[in-house]
């Protein structure tokens, strides 16, 4: 079977559901599937898209909490704040 989603149509679902792996199971694919055709379609990864989000994390790093504290505060992984940080120049 063949992921057959327009362009738009993705790029609403990616700001509704966030995931490839969201956006996947709501159509009966895979991760795999989605993250091929939003390459083919030349979206990027949700990630890319929240500087309010790193420039948070940034700050709360400044004030010297640790990856792990910081997680805590944004609900995100301690392995994804650390890519924000490595990805933003910060220690």
């Amino acid at each position: 079977m063949k992921l057959r989603i327009s362009k738009d149509l993705l790029l609403q679902l990616q700001s509704s559901l966030k995931t490839d792996q969201a956006i996947g199971e709501r159509f009966g694919a895979t991760r795999q599937a989605v993250q091929l055709l939003r390459k083919k379609h030349g979206i990027g990864y949700v990630r890319d898209k929240h500087p309010r989000r790193d420039a948070r994390i940034l700050v709360l790093r400044q004030m010297g909490l640790s990856s792990i504290a910081i997680s805590e505060k944004t609900g995100l992984s301690a392995t994804q704040v650390l890519k924000v940080i490595k990805k933003n120049g910060a220690s």
